[in-house]
């Protein structure tokens, strides 16, 4: 199963907003430019929204079918890990395997020192085609890759192995994360990175390196883009020498996670695309939630007080929301509105901090990312919350729709 060269990933985390996705990609599709969507979803979000991936892919295929659409797509079983695998394998058809917690975590010697000694011959200057400047390689660089890297390559090599075993022959496309880390990596990383990963002959498609800056949830860019150019620039090189050097997929490509609202760098991303004629995958989520919550708060007091108990509890339970965010979040507590001013908020003080545009004096961005973050908040009002949503659905999904053709899609890929 090969994924095609521009791909998109939509987190639609309580299965509502498909037909919105589904019309944006149609509205690409008039424009001739066809994107690969792909419904994301954590095995932390699955948990926290009381979803399934049965339910997820009956819904899908409900969307697909009523918005008379017959395209292909993919649902990603995101951040997965041999723990969690068994719930995912026999549904989902796309897995973002997890390899995180393995890195600075040692191999056996002995696959070590193999690895040390087959790579012997990149010491001193390895030329990259395409690349002005080259790199200066020591054995000691090679063996602290190997330290760092070598037993996250074979972990990811044991579950890609599982899964294929589990799908008994069913295709599914496969990509590795290493971007749960709180630093980023460079080129000469990825390189030895995907070097370690062709060592224990994982097949994938895709990857996932922790790009320089800050990619936190729902919330822009935060660093230096022409770094970013520079970097993604050297990380495309990269992948086309690791292809041909290490016999990879030819369709391995990069794939940027918590890529909502990263409106600066898309001007990049699409310049360094056509320049390498290359593909990318663009991971996003939130966006059906956050709309929404902007929405249904002007509807009425019911509607206003319903997301006002939200904030209110997840405000009280700040540390359990931010828990598994913590690599994708600046949230400092003492920036977030007290709950006494929230309750005296209208529906425009909640949409206006909750807004993205920076231009706007009340948008509080630490506020946007918490109620990103805050979904799990729902669970015990769910059955509401979606009543709500639902009763507002042609408003929500029609903004959803318009931000995402004009803000991400045509910035990206037109």
């Amino acid at each position: 199963m090969q994924i095609p060269s521009y791909s998109f990933g939509f987190g639609d985390r309580f299965s509502l907003h498909g037909n919105a996705f589904i019309s944006a990609i149609q509205e690409m599709e008039i424009e001739d430019k066809n994107i690969f969507p792909v419904w994301n979803k954590s095995h932390t979000e699955f948990h926290r929204t009381g979803d399934s991936p049965q339910q997820m892919k009956d819904t899908i295929e409900h969307f697909c079918v009523s918005a008379n659409w017959q395209g292909k797509f993919a649902q990603d079983a995101d951040h997965v890990t041999l723990e969690n695998i068994d719930e995912y394998v026999n549904t989902c058809d796309y897995f973002t395997i997890d390899v995180s917690g393995f890195i600075r975590k040692l191999a056996h010697y002995d696959e070590m020192d193999t690895f040390i000694k087959s790579n012997q011959k990149y010491i001193g200057r390895l030329e990259v085609p395409g690349m002005k400047d080259s790199f200066q390689v020591f054995e000691n660089v090679i063996t602290s890759y190997a330290g760092m890297y070598l037993l996250a390559a074979k972990k990811a090599g044991e579950l890609y192995q599982y899964i294929l075993e589990k799908r008994k022959g069913k295709p599914f496309i496969t990509e590795i994360s290493m971007d749960e880390v709180n630093y980023s990596h460079s080129p000469l990383e990825l390189f030895f990175i995907l070097n370690a990963l062709a060592f224990y002959k994982v097949d994938f498609q895709l990857i996932s390196p922790k790009f320089i800056g800050r990619f936190n949830k729902n919330i822009e860019y935060v660093g230096k883009v022409e770094q970013f150019e520079a970097e993604l620039d050297m990380y495309m090189l990269i992948m086309k020498f690791a292809i041909q050097e290490f016999g990879l997929n030819k369709s391995l490509k990069l794939s940027l996670h918590t890529g909502s609202d990263k409106f600066s760098i898309f001007p990049i991303i699409k310049k360094m695309l056509k320049k390498h004629n290359s593909g990318i995958h663009i991971k996003t989520s939130g966006i059906g939630w956050l709309t929404s919550l902007s929405v249904i708060g002007k509807k009425g007091k019911t509607e206003l007080d319903l997301i006002k108990s939200f904030y209110q509890d997840a405000y009280h339970n700040f540390s359990d929301i931010i828990t598994h965010f913590d690599k994708v979040t600046d949230i400092n507590k003492n920036n977030l509105p007290e709950i006494d001013q929230v309750m005296h908020w209208n529906g425009e003080d909640f949409e206006e901090a909750l807004t993205i545009s920076a231009s706007n004096k009340k948008y509080n961005p630490t506020f946007r990312q918490f109620m990103s973050c805050a979904y799990g908040v729902v669970d015990k009002n769910s059955e509401v919350y979606k009543k709500v949503v639902n009763e507002n659905i042609e408003e929500i999904n029609e903004q959803i729709k318009t931000e995402l053709v004009a803000s991400y899609l045509k910035p990206l890929f037109s």
